[in-house]
């Protein structure tokens, strides 16, 4: 029995080892496999040329600028500015109805001296506050081109610069669609120099000189309630880029190099042009004024309203009249998980009946969009595992309205997607 029992033992031994050396030799392909695919995806972000193909029928063309996507989507808005690089280079417009209303037809023409005069136009079908315009482009019926298709720009703001995505399909076979890629081109040739002198003039690429300092790493539960959230929403309503900036938890909290941006080691913070300011509120009051002149829809305003996000801010607070100090109330712990204690959901209620009575039937809390709006939705959301908001309705539908905008979705997806690069 004992002379069984062994050679039981040597025989889970010898499988043991072969399943061990089975895991090893996968995880090694897996391994060699991950880094051949990002050798992969870096040769694809350098590129061979402007054209990546997709189908036969489509064409899809990226060019990026040193610029705000927010200025950039301005430039091809207004009539006077694309007047100024629309064509290839041999090329001079001479006219362009241009005017980004949905349904609305649009035309030009431009001459060349070894081309001509050649005209085309189409109809303008989308415009996307997140940056997207879609409109058909087709030459005129005498000049022999291809048939009507569908022309989609999207601009995506990364790290302080603008990607452009220029997308345009169906083409009727490989070589009209190839014919195209040159004119494109050299037009986006056009538009990247317009962009860089307009910048030079205006001096507006010092909106782009902000740095984002937050966190590297977070626990995903954590990672869309962030402080730094805010931040990336104020300056997604506000249409400024911003470089990113990470930190380590541990000794780089305490490095003096952090402690200069934030001095108790804790993030958000950001820089610019030599200030300093961290605190999420003073953040996004310093951004909205920034913008407080810009007539960009949507744009993150300021007024009375911002007197609230302050209050907003410290929705999470309970004044001590003894001290006239503030201590925490254990909101995100208490009320994300399990049966808060009684004081602390009654003191929750209190506050959002106040605020569901000064919201009234109003859509934000002033007429339009604020940082005071921003600010309170955001603390509305530290609630959002709990069943609190549902006894008040107003103020439900509003936190759902502030987080349907296109700027809070654009902030939100950037601010998980950076933690799963570094993951």
């Amino acid at each position: 029995m004992a002379a069984v029992q062994a050679g039981s033992g040597a025989l889970e031994k010898k499988v043991d080892d072969w399943l061990d050396r089975y895991r090893r030799f996968w995880e090694g392909s897996f391994d060699r496999m991950e880094d051949y695919l990002a050798e992969i995806k870096a040769e694809q972000e350098k590129g061979d040329g402007p054209m990546i193909a997709m189908r036969d029928d489509e064409l899809l063309i990226e060019r990026e600028f040193d610029a705000p996507a927010e200025l950039v989507f301005r430039l091809w808005q207004e009539r006077d500015h694309v007047l100024r690089w629309w064509g290839p280079e041999e090329f001079t417009t001479t006219e362009l109805d241009w005017e980004l209303t949905p349904g609305r037809p649009w035309r030009g023409a431009m001459v060349a001296k070894d081309y001509g005069l050649t005209r085309f136009g189409g109809v303008i079908r989308e415009v996307n506050p997140a940056r997207q315009i879609v409109f058909t482009f087709a030459w005129d019926e005498d000049s022999g081109r291809d048939m009507e298709t569908v022309v989609t720009v999207t601009l995506e703001q990364k790290n302080g610069r603008t990607l452009q995505t220029f997308h345009q399909a169906p083409f009727s076979s490989v070589a009209i669609r190839d014919s195209h890629v040159g004119g494109w081109d050299s037009l986006f040739n056009k538009q990247q120099l317009y962009v860089e002198k307009h910048c030079r003039s205006t001096g507006e690429r010092r909106l782009c000189m902000i740095t984002l300092t937050t966190y590297e790493w977070v626990p995903d539960f954590a990672a869309p309630l962030m402080r730094a959230f805010r931040v990336r929403w104020a300056l997604e309503e506000a249409g400024l880029p911003c470089r990113v900036r990470t930190v380590k938890f541990g000794p780089e909290q305490r490095s003096p190099g952090h402690l200069a941006r934030q001095p108790f080691g804790q993030a958000p913070a950001i820089e610019e042009d030599g200030l300093t300011l961290f605190e999420s509120g003073a953040i996004a009051l310093y951004i909205a004024e920034k913008k407080r002149d810009a007539a960009a829809e949507g744009a993150c305003g300021t007024g009375a309203g911002d007197c609230l996000a302050v209050r907003g801010a410290q929705f999470g607070r309970n004044p001590d009249p003894g001290t006239r100090r503030h201590r925490p109330l254990p909101c995100r712990g208490s009320l994300g998980q399990g049966t808060p204690p009684p004081q602390v959901e009654d003191q929750v209620r209190d506050r959002l009946s106040l605020l569901q009575d000064v919201l009234g039937d109003k859509d934000y809390l002033e007429s339009r969009f604020t940082v005071g709006d921003l600010m309170m939705s955001d603390v509305l959301r530290i609630l959002q595992h709990t069943d609190l908001l549902e006894d008040f309705p107003a103020l439900n539908a509003y936190k759902k309205r502030c987080g349907a905008r296109p700027a809070f979705q654009r902030a939100l997806k950037g601010q998980l997607e950076g933690f799963r690069e570094v993951a």
